[in-house]
């Protein structure tokens, strides 16, 4: 009788890779993708299976279509409605943003991940020792591990790496349909949102402080009555630093690159996977220093919004009046932020 010994003998023989991925989110799935079609050997470790639920705002910019094919989404906007102060804006967005929920579209990207050839294993890494990623079920070997797994990043606490701006939020995901995809700025340094999806809203607020504090006070506003506490989440935004070491490099919320102005963190943990791909492309091609030059080319999309956010968040709100139409014809646009900052500039 013929026995295949496989999964025994992976079980005592190391796996071997060109890369590992930890986490298959969004970040985790496209660089998994991006590399295997480069011809590399790409296994992604996911610790949940999928589709997962996950609450999340869930907005990113139609234009996302170019960089990862047809992805599911459940509305699409041009307009949003902007609150501060007591007063009112609706701009108008040339680049449209579509709203998604997460089991949908994480699942949609680890498929393709798939297909492409991406080998993906539910397991949960215990331990990263040199080149070794050690699971509760087998040890694996590669040239280069990421961490794609989240804002406490096993990686990254492996690194040795810390981040100082971490903003606090809290979401429910409520039944209902409403037409008015909106943003509430402030008081303070936080705000509150409410994006339509199909069926649902996703509802919440963030900011340096008690999320709740945005968003029951924009629930009240909009009679919206939530029915528990939420979930809470807390997350890293964006500063300039270190995510490459060794043979290490970190993606997505575990790098931090969640946007410093919205806290939106799906697009740009989409393009630090591409930019990732091409850093790890070059290394494993060529060789040399394994340094991140490729992440600086992130910094048009988020050095702006780092710049732009306290200026929006402490200006009176009539300097937005003055601004409004460059805010809605920049808004998801490559180097938006950065007409949106000289407009604003040129009102104060």
């Amino acid at each position: 009788m013929w026995i295949d010994w496989t999964p025994f003998i992976s079980t005592i023989v190391d796996m071997i890779y060109d890369v590992i991925i930890i986490g298959g989110g969004p970040a985790g799935s496209t660089l998994g993708y991006d590399l295997t079609v480069k011809g590399f050997d790409v296994l992604i470790i996911e610790k949940e299976k999928f589709p997962r639920y996950k609450v999340c705002a869930g907005g990113v910019p139609l234009i996302l279509k170019d960089l990862i094919g047809d992805f599911p989404y459940e509305r699409m906007f041009d307009t949003v409605l902007l609150m501060k102060g007591g007063r009112s804006w609706r701009l108008h967005l040339t680049s449209p943003i579509a709203t998604v929920r997460r089991p949908n579209f994480d699942n949609y990207l680890l498929n393709r991940a798939k297909k492409a050839g991406v080998r993906i294993r539910f397991e949960t890494v215990n331990e990263i020792k040199d080149d070794k990623v050690l699971t509760n079920k087998r040890s694996y070997r590669t040239r280069i591990i990421v961490g794609a797994d989240g804002a406490f990043s096993l990686v990254r606490r492996t690194m040795g790496i810390r981040f100082r701006r971490w903003v606090n939020t809290v979401e429910w995901e409520i039944s209902g349909s409403t037409d008015q995809f909106l943003v509430a700025i402030g008081p303070g340094p936080g705000y509150a949102w409410s994006w339509p999806k199909r069926n649902t809203i996703a509802f919440g607020g963030g900011g340096f402080g008690k999320p709740e504090q945005w968003a029951l006070r924009l629930a009240q506003g909009l009679g919206i009555r939530p029915e528990n506490s939420g979930y809470h989440y807390r997350y890293p935004l964006w500063e300039k630093g270190l995510r490459a070491k060794d043979n290490m490099i970190l993606i997505g919320d575990a790098g931090a690159f969640a946007s410093p102005l919205t806290g939106a963190g799906i697009y740009t943990g989409i393009i630090s996977a591409l930019a990732a791909s091409k850093m790890i492309t070059r290394y494993l091609k060529y060789g040399g220093p394994f340094a991140d030059p490729y992440f600086r080319s992130l910094y048009q999309e988020l050095i702006p919004p780092s710049r732009l956010a306290p200026v929006l968040f402490t200006l009176p709100p009539v300097f937005i009046n003055f601004s409004k139409r460059a805010i809605g014809r920049s808004f998801g646009e490559i180097q938006g932020y950065q007409k949106m900052i000289r407009s604003l500039w040129r009102s104060i």
